[in-house]
């Protein structure tokens, strides 16, 4: 029986476009028989058992799918699984084996987008990849093993005149010319309203993401009015918290060379990488005592506090105990932190919450509808938290969120959030998502204006983070531009957090003043306006405080 009549025989009616390339071979069985449920096994004796079709890798393969039938190719591990749909919606799903268990299955690559991706990942034995569709599709397939920065840059090329939000502002470029696949994303996106699309090592954002895990010495820093590379942060377990260093304290230099005088070249050779970490010796003035301290740090591995500090605040003249949480990132380890923290508020009976939010860069949208579901309680559950439009190609695919039961909640009818231009993303989610039911008072500066969300797509070890729908709330009301401080507060950095030997935090204590004699500084929030994040500050400790960008939950 010849292969073409083999693959007829199962309801297959695909041209095979064969360019060889290299032995290693890719197995196509095709069928129309084979049960089109997810968890469909392939076994011997089925009906759709056939003689095998050998398609060498880096060979495109043209076929069709129609619902109810689903194409199997057996894929050589260590690949990239890129399905290109041109007519109709094809899904792509990758298995470890002919059972084709969805318990076990490895990937799945369903979103409506013109190509999809699944990793094969390094294995002894081949892998299965399975197509499928709701409707009549055809569709191409090709797996590669080409990693090169060429075949990345066409892949993110390709993207990004497809689903990206602004995909009709796309220049006309070769990107074959670009040294990087980050450099060209840069020259892709609409930068006028997007500055955010990236594309970042996934590992590495993943373990961020997921588990709250970043590299480096765990701090942030800006520079304050007289020049001073002031610490604004730092983790608890990381080198500079281990080492007690402390917000306010102020970078003087490493191995001796100014802070203030460094490259942020000559900045990554004193202090290493992942790959390459080094100790170094760094010299402080601490901030409360003015003194000089060198500390031996290590480049390494530490875990993110998204909670970096809490407490409750009463004052006499007010009918109520105010809550203060300083919540910096929206990752999978946020919910155990803030349910937590939430908790406690309440044990310590506090009626009131400030949110401060002034360095907070956002992280998963699910986490923000979990935080803003809450604050606000029960009695929201159900309306809507925001809606999400895609460019003109996928308006289909439109869709909204609510705010659904999750506990415990604080059930608030004011909500006070401290904001700077550092406050971007999700943090702006809850914030515009809780207005149109809420009081929500927003004190400090403007915010970032980031009204995107992405969903990180993978090739190559890299993931694509390209803008592809923005949000509005149940107003209709974006962030775009950033949300307006509706009072003017500078950031402290010279103190710490919270209330300390009776001084108390600029922030927070104009936020305190809100609540308990209902006044603020309005005048400056429209005179100061916020400048642009300092770039510097994330080049020089970038896993920590660049977060990626929104996935959609």
């Amino acid at each position: 029986m010849s292969l073409c009549l083999a693959l007829a025989a199962c309801g297959g009616n695909g041209t095979d476009t064969q360019n060889t390339t290299a032995a290693d071979p890719i197995v196509a069985v095709q069928s129309s028989d084979c049960p089109a449920a997810e968890s469909a096994a392939l076994r011997d004796g089925d009906s759709c058992e056939q003689t095998p079709q050998l398609i060498a890798l880096d060979t495109t393969v043209t076929h069709s799918v129609t619902p109810g039938q689903q194409n199997i190719y057996k894929i050589p591990s260590d690949t990239q699984v890129v399905l290109t749909t041109t007519s109709g919606d094809a899904d792509l799903y990758l298995y470890p084996d002919a059972q084709l268990d969805d318990n076990t299955r490895l990937c799945r690559a369903n979103k409506p987008f013109r190509e999809d991706v699944c990793a094969t990942g390094t294995s002894d034995s081949n892998l299965y990849a399975v197509v499928r569709a709701k409707e009549p599709s055809s569709y191409q397939l090709l797996a590669t093993n080409d990693c090169s920065i060429e075949a990345i840059n066409q892949w993110v090329y390709r993207n990004m005149k497809d689903y990206y939000l602004y995909a009709d502002q796309v220049p006309v470029v070769n990107p074959d010319t670009y040294d990087t696949p980050g450099a060209l994303v840069r020259d892709l996106r609409f930068e006028e309203l997007d500055p955010f699309s990236n594309i970042r090592n996934t590992v590495t954002q993943e373990t961020l993401f997921d588990e709250g895990i970043s590299y480096g010495f765990g701090y942030n820093w800006r520079y304050d009015a007289n020049r001073n590379a002031r610490i604004i942060f730092t983790y608890e377990n990381s080198a500079m918290g281990q080492a007690g260093i402390q917000r306010g304290d102020i970078i003087v230099s490493i191995e001796g060379e100014l802070w203030n005088d460094m490259s942020n070249e000559r900045y990554r050779e004193l202090v290493g990488s992942p790959d390459n970490p080094r100790t170094s010796n760094w010299t402080f003035i601490d901030g409360q005592t003015l003194t000089t301290k060198t500390v031996a740090l290590t480049y390494s591995e530490y875990n993110i506090d998204t909670v970096l500090y809490s407490g409750v605040y009463q004052h006499g003249t007010f009918n109520g105990k105010v809550g203060y949480i300083v919540f910096n990132d929206f990752l999978a380890t946020s919910e155990a932190e803030l349910d937590n923290t939430i908790n406690n508020l309440i044990n310590l009976g506090a009626t009131e919450l400030i949110l401060d939010m002034r360095y907070n860069p956002g992280g998963y949208t699910y986490i923000a509808r979990r935080l803003a579901s809450q604050l606000a309680g029960p009695s929201l559950d159900g309306n809507t938290l925001v809606r999400y439009e895609y460019n003109d190609q996928y308006t289909q695919e439109n869709f909204q969120r609510h705010f659904a039961a999750a506990s415990p909640t604080l059930n608030l009818e004011t909500l006070v959030v401290l904001t700077t231009e550092s406050t971007a993303s999700s943090a702006e989610l809850v914030i515009n998502s809780l207005r149109p039911y809420l009081e929500v008072i927003t004190i400090g500066s403007n915010t970032r204006g980031k009204p995107f969300i992405s969903s990180p797509r993978k090739y190559c070890g890299l993931s694509l983070n390209a803008m592809e729908a923005q949000g509005v709330n149940a107003s209709g009301v974006s962030v775009a531009g950033g949300i307006a401080a509706d009072c003017y507060a500078a950031d402290d950095p010279t103190r710490p957090f919270g209330i300390n030997a009776n001084e108390t935090e600029g922030m927070l204590n104009a936020a305190l003043d809100y609540f308990i004699y209902g006044t603020c500084d309005v005048g400056p929030a429209l005179a100061k306006q916020t400048k642009p994040a300092d770039t510097t500050r994330a080049l020089r400790e970038p896993a920590a405080t660049s977060t990626p960008a929104d996935r959609i939950y």
